[in-house]
């Protein structure tokens, strides 16, 4: 051992090698004295068990085997240590890591790979899904409609639709009057003014009513209630009514002050219009009895109350119900009761008032009745409400020995028993139901004080869904019975939904929600435009909403899909919810505008829509125009940005090229009209060769469409001043080049290699001429020149080498005399000449322009090219 650290000490010397520049200290020691050395080093250190352990571990890293006596140095062998598993040749740093970089670039190209072909399919699994929603709405709105107007489905909707409205269809004259009041609407929403959009509603469900007579709540009544609640048609102090109340009523937070103070506001108004419904009720009674009722001059409420309870529950001098305590022979309880039913809260104090000096165990609730009408929520303390309860409850224990008006007195000024839903012999209609729980609704009460007496808006909601349509309307005959309970609890939505479940009501049902939506009653979706045609859903936080974009998009393919200036008077609505209103975004605007775009490409009434240029360049306004206020257009940089530009991008898309220049030119934007021609016909270029090359029928008629259009769109704008003079030249230099290098495409492919490559010798778009300079000089011009020119260059070079290697091989099978061989060399020649300058052209170009040639093997076939020649 010593000896093998002998021979490394004096090796080791050797490594150092002093020079004058770089001096070093070599080491003077001989090796005896370094062994020494490390023997008194070692005696220094103590040997324990716990440094025996440290050294073996000590060795046992470096791979020695394992050493039971370390007393003795010379034990331990060199070439019994464990040397490393390889051993490597060479250290090619560089090398490694080059490795190492080529399995990372292929490890990343192959997850890319992976997640391209997951995202593809989900994509495309995506779009699968749409289209067939879209087929299958299409298929249930064409069914609809064939059920609606009769008929089967046409193959030209648009005529057909017209042959229908030609018919004596009794649909047609509603739908059509619904339309113009719609128009009439969004007329006073550009001149800045309110309309009374339920009226006009209203009008047209009275017409309905006389040709459809139903047992209960006839559709004026619920259109008569969304007005009184929308106070259409009072006069407010600031602003407009159009969506007074729509910041409030979408509220994300339902316990807001705003939330609340609405809440209130139109809890107090449902009930206000029962009673005023009630009144007129008595009123229609008395005035179909005029000689029976004997009312005479006296314009009091209470005196012709009182006429009606005696015609209404007596029958031959004789009460027909029992129970009833009488006052002076006269029900005190009932008179009361309807007193209070009609809203005459104070007329029911001073009769109770009279009535207790006669009969004083009535004090007590003339007490009760006071302290009910003097607080402006008709709210008691808790030691009346106490006394309340404890003398319903005996009342309610007599049975049928009470007097069934005195026992609903006790539990509407109580507000005892909440949660039982009628007072038997005293609440008997709908009407009366409605009315007595709104009574008893509070919205701004404190819990803790009132406790189980708390009964909110949201807890009779609740009931009413959960009660469920059959509850209000004998088997739901009449949809109008749970609309009118589902608008007068302020559940808009579910009116709406409910009415459009039934056919007979859904033409009502959409113009329900445009009259809530105009005053900013009714919480939508806030989604992107779907093709879901379910237009009712419970949100995250389980508060009703419609799809009112996708309800105004169905009504008007259903029902005026034949009348464009109709539709778009319904996409305007979308524009009711804006932030302007308290709508949190412009989202519905954006759809608005989307919908028109749709409408626009679906008719291809460009003109008609978006105007016509005029010959000194401005242009005439079409539809868009004229209501381009309510889709938020201030400027033509507005309409152009949110109408024609996405228009002009939709159209590409969809290969509607022709389409697009149309509406470029309705905008007058020539320009981009050209832009829009040479970007065609460079993709037209740039298409994907067959092989073996060939024409492909579809491909060869849209390219002649294309050219045709082509060349008379620009015939047309270079013989018109005003439109020449707003087209650089460059531009229609680029179209007829782009043009004859398509002719070059065709002729190749057509297999006319001879001919295409004479074509291009002409065009020297790519040079083949051997002149020195004329490589340079190409490169200079399309380096200088159209990028889209320069786009193409990769397809010739492929075009041209695959023609000159096709022509090669052609001649070569001829060289056997069987023509005329002079010919034939100088056509291979030719050939070898062409080749030639195309090599020296792909060497000089740079990478930008030979684009996709530059990772291709063109080099290697020109080169073998010109060597086979």
């Amino acid at each position: 051992m010593e000896q093998t650290f002998a021979n490394l000490y004096e090796a080791s010397k050797l490594l150092a090698n002093p020079s004058r520049r770089n001096p070093q200290e070599i080491l003077q020691r001989s090796f005896s004295q370094v062994i020494k050395e490390t023997k008194d080093l070692e005696k220094t250190i103590p040997v324990d068990e716990e440094s025996i352990a440290k050294g073996r571990a000590f060795f046992a890293k470096l791979g020695f085997p394992p050493v039971e006596n370390f007393d003795v140095f010379g034990n331990i062998k060199i070439n019994d240590s464990e040397g490393p598993s390889r051993y490597l040749n060479i250290t090619d740093v560089e090398g490694h890591l080059q490795e190492h970089r080529d399995k990372m670039i292929i490890e990343t190209i192959e997850s890319v790979q992976k997640k391209t072909i997951s995202d593809f399919e989900e994509i495309r699994n995506k779009a699968m899904k749409e289209y067939r929603n879209n087929i299958e709405m299409d298929n249930r709105i064409a069914e609809e409609r064939d059920r609606i107007l009769g008929g089967n489905n046409p193959d030209h909707p648009m005529e057909y639709a017209s042959e229908m409205y030609t018919k004596e269809n009794p649909i047609k004259k509603r739908v059509l009057s619904y339309a113009n009041v719609v128009q009439s609407l969004n007329g006073q929403r550009l001149q800045n003014k309110d309309f009374n959009v339920i009226a006009g509603f209203e009008k047209l469900a009275e017409v309905d009513c006389e040709n459809n007579k139903m047992v209960g709540t006839e559709p004026h009544n619920v259109w008569n209630l969304l007005a009184w609640l929308a106070g259409e048609g009072n006069d407010i102090s600031e602003g407009r009514r159009e969506g007074n109340y729509m910041k409030a009523y979408l509220s994300k937070l339902p316990n807001t002050p705003e939330s609340i103070e609405l809440s209130h506001h139109l809890t107090n108004l449902a009930r206000q219009w029962f009673e005023r419904q009630f009144v007129r009720f008595v009123d229609m009674f008395l005035l179909k009895r005029i000689l029976t009722a004997n009312v005479g001059g006296n314009p009091e409420f209470g005196h012709r109350l009182k006429a009606f309870i005696k015609i209404q529950f007596k029958t031959d001098d004789q009460w027909n119900i029992q129970n009833l305590e009488l006052a002076e022979d006269f029900p005190k309880w009932v008179y009361i009761y309807f007193l209070i039913r009609s809203g005459h809260f104070k007329n029911a104090l001073v009769y109770v008032t009279e009535i207790a000096e006669k009969y004083p165990q009535d004090k007590k609730f003339m007490k009760y009745l006071e302290e009910y009408v003097e607080n402006p929520h008709h709210l008691l303390s808790q030691a009346t409400r106490k006394e309340i309860e404890y003398e319903h409850m005996l009342l309610k224990n007599n049975g049928n020995s009470v007097d069934p008006y005195k026992l609903a007195l006790y539990k509407l000024l109580g507000r005892c028993d909440i949660y039982e839903d009628h007072v038997n012999g005293a609440i008997n209609t709908l009407e009366d139901f409605m009315w007595f729980q709104l009574s008893l609704v509070r919205e701004n009460i404190p819990e803790i004080e009132y406790g189980h007496g708390k009964y909110t808006l949201e807890d009779l909601q609740k009931r009413i869904v959960a009660s469920g349509p059959s509850t209000f309307s004998a088997n739901g005959a009449n949809p109008w019975d749970y609309a009118i309970v589902l608008i007068s609890s302020l559940q808009f939505e579910r009116a709406v939904s409910h009415l459009y479940q039934q056919e007979a009501t859904r033409l009502d049902a959409v113009h329900l929600a445009i009259a809530c939506a105009y005053y900013g009653l009714l919480r939508i979706y806030t989604k992107p435009i779907q093709t879901d045609d379910n237009i009712f859903a419970i949100s995250a936080k389980n508060i009703p909403e419609i799809n009112f974009d996708q309800l105004v998009y169905r009504y008007t393919k259903v029902y005026v899909f034949e009348n464009t200036k109709c539709i778009l008077n319904y996409i305007l609505l979308l524009s009711l919810f804006t932030p302007h209103h308290g709508f949190p975004n412009n989202s519905m605007v954006e759809k608005a505008r989307e919908y028109i775009r749709r409408l626009v490409l679906f008719t291809k009434s460009f003109k008609e829509f978006l105007g016509e240029a005029t010959d000194y360049g401005g242009r005439k306004p079409g539809l868009v125009d004229t209501y381009k206020a309510l889709l938020g257009i201030t400027t033509e940089a507005d309409m152009v940005n949110y109408i024609y530009i996405p228009l002009v991008r939709s159209c590409i898309e969809a290969g509607l090229y022709t389409d697009a220049v149309k509406i470029c030119e309705v905008g007058s934007d020539y320009n981009e009209a050209t832009n829009i021609l040479i970007n065609q016909l460079e993709s037209s270029i740039n298409l994907p060769i067959l092989d073996p090359p060939r024409l492909n029928p579809e491909d060869k008629k849209w390219n002649d469409e294309l050219v045709k259009f082509s060349r008379e769109l620009l015939t047309r704008y270079k013989r018109t001043p005003n439109i020449k003079c707003n087209i650089p030249l460059s531009k229609t230099y680029t179209v007829d080049t782009l043009l004859n290098i398509l002719h070059f495409r065709e002729l190749y492919e057509s297999g006319r290699y001879d001919d295409a490559i004479q074509y291009m010798l002409r065009l020297n778009v790519v040079p083949l001429h051997d002149e020195n300079d004329n490589v340079c000089q190409t490169l200079r011009q399309l380096k200088s020149g159209d990028k889209v020119i320069v786009k193409c260059i990769p397809k010739i070079v492929r075009i041209l080498v695959d023609a000159l290697e096709r022509l090669h091989d052609c001649k070569c099978t001829h060289k056997d005399g069987s023509r005329d061989y002079d010919a034939e060399h100088e056509n291979i020649r030719n050939c070898d000449r062409y080749a030639r300058i195309l090599f020296r052209f792909t060497g000089m170009a740079d990478n930008d322009m030979l684009g996709e040639l530059v990772y291709s093997n063109i080099i290697v076939r020109i080169s073998r090219l010109i060597d086979g020649i």
